[in-house]
Formats: C-alpha cells, structure tokens, sequence
C-alpha cells in the first residue's frame, strides 16, 4: 500500500513540476514576442534613407 501512496506523490510532484515547467516556457515564448515586436516598432519609427542611397557602391570608401 505505501508503495501506491509513494507513486501517488510522485507522480503528483511531476505533474506540478511540469506545470511550472510549462508555464516558464510559455512566459518566455511571451517576452520574446514582444521583443520582437518592440524591434519592429522601432524599425518602423526609424526614418527612410533618403531614395537611391546604398544603390551605388563606393570603390573609395
């Protein structure tokens, strides 16, 4: 019968470890979509270069 009860806990401690574990994941895959997003906000605040410039390459440079 301990042997039932010992399983029983085992089990139980896995599964709230994998809830934890799961959570970590998910919060993670969370902060890095929004890093992510973040940057593209960024990119779209950025000012255009100015039409042609980097079309030609400077052998001087």
């Amino acid at each position: 019968m301990s042997d039932l009860a010992t399983l029983a806990v085992t089990m139980n401690s896995l599964q709230t470890r994998n809830e934890v574990s799961l959570a970590a994941v998910k919060q993670n895959a969370d902060f890095q979509r929004q890093v992510v997003a973040e940057l593209f906000a960024t990119m779209d605040a950025m000012p255009r270069p100015p039409e042609g410039m980097g079309q030609q390459i400077d052998q001087y440079a």
